[in-house]
């Protein structure tokens, strides 16, 4: 009898790991398909807002040739062209958030990925040369120092004993989107 019970724990458990393995895959697709409607919607406002500059060109142009003696009119009308220029240029560096959190969200569902793949191999229970495997391919994927920092702190406390200041201290600068939040943006 206690054979069939720890045959039984195991099947539950490789089940239970199967359902976690599983449920990890389908948080990273949920992932992957929230980045690209995300950025396709991101994709159409920057074309959006590159029309509007070519617009307004074109209006200054226009307004140009209809009466290119009106100096004043032609500085005043300059003048709101390139703040409306300056704008869209301002609009557009904004806009490159996206790249970066693409590239951080694309890393966290291709480790999640990974995570159940590991999971659902035949070598289970995971053995700490996999597990060491998948820790070193999945720190790769954290490209920032900080990120690498908060990394090591988690999964390799002995950085933080060997003196390493920058790791000890990720949890206390703690920032995953770094952002200048002074104006409002």
């Amino acid at each position: 009898m206690h054979s069939f019970d720890n045959k039984e724990a195991a099947v539950r458990a490789a089940a239970a790991d199967s359902d976690t393995a599983r449920l990890i895959d389908l948080c990273a697709d949920q992932i992957r398909t929230a980045l690209d409607e995300a950025f396709r919607e991101i994709d159409a406002l920057s074309g959006a807002v590159l029309d509007i500059a070519r617009h307004a060109s074109d209006l200054l142009s226009l307004a140009n040739a209809q009466d290119p003696d009106a100096s004043s009119g032609a500085e005043s009308g300059s003048a709101r062209y390139q703040a409306l220029q300056l704008s869209v240029q301002n609009a557009c560096i904004r806009l490159q958030f996206s790249d970066r959190l693409n590239q951080r969200l694309s890393n966290v569902a291709k480790n999640l990925t990974n995570l159940a793949k590991l999971m659902n191999s035949s070598d289970v229970p995971i053995t700490e040369a996999k597990w060491a495997g998948f820790l070193d391919a999945a720190r790769i994927t954290f490209t920032t120092e900080l990120e690498r920092n908060m990394f090591d702190a988690v999964f390799r406390p002995s950085a933080i004993e060997s003196g390493n200041d920058s790791a000890a201290n990720a949890f206390q600068d703690l920032t995953l989107f770094d952002g200048d939040t002074r104006d409002g943006a």
